[in-house]
């Protein structure tokens, strides 16, 4: 079952800029880096309260590129109203290309599986070679789910969940075969079973 999602509280700016601001009293986990580009739906990060876990996401009507976070704390205590983020607006064609699902973050928003280095993301271990994983399939731990390539050295980037789950469904890849990744950019998003 996929978590439950939140909407951030969006201020918008004069200069075209959008703030995205704390819902209220929770515990905070951004998972986004800046110059990533968001649509509405796209998940903003975790966000915690009451021992109940939802995944932060954009309202309705709110795009743009991450420009500052509000902290750089990985999880951060927040107050209703505290800066999480600072949108910047883009052009029509970087919002396209912002990779296949970002507008389905909050229907199948998970658990984000990260970039370990900048580098290229394959989704296959060679062209002719089936994606070691598609939406929809069960993995374990220990999976291989990608390649990310560093100067011709490979490094396979394993399905590695919190302690306290072994399996988990693919309900989105956020990166395209043969893009550049940078380091902490989510490439995939696993529901944790």
């Amino acid at each position: 079952m996929a978590r439950q999602t939140i909407e951030a509280i969006a201020e918008r700016k004069d200069d075209g800029s959008v703030e995205l601001r704390c819902p209220g009293p929770a515990v905070v986990h951004l998972e986004r880096i800046p110059g990533e580009v968001l649509v509405p739906g796209s998940a903003l990060g975790t966000l915690g309260r009451e021992e109940r876990w939802y995944t932060l996401v954009l309202p309705e009507g709110v795009r743009g590129a991450v420009g500052e976070l509000g902290f750089e704390d990985p999880w951060a205590r927040c107050e209703h109203g505290r800066l999480l983020a600072t949108l910047v607006p883009v052009r029509a064609g970087d919002e396209e290309a912002a990779g296949a699902g970002a507008g389905a973050a909050a229907e199948a928003a998970g658990w984000p599986v990260r970039a370990p280095s900048h580098g290229t993301f394959y989704r296959r271990p060679s062209p002719d070679s089936p994606p070691y994983v598609d939406v929809g399939q069960e993995v374990k731990r220990g999976d291989t789910l990608c390649l990310v390539e560093v100067m011709k050295c490979f490094s396979p980037v394993r399905f590695e969940p919190p302690q306290g789950h072994e399996r988990g469904i693919v309900r989105e890849v956020l990166a395209t075969d043969g893009a550049e990744v940078k380091s902490g950019q989510v490439l995939f998003r696993i529901e944790l079973a």
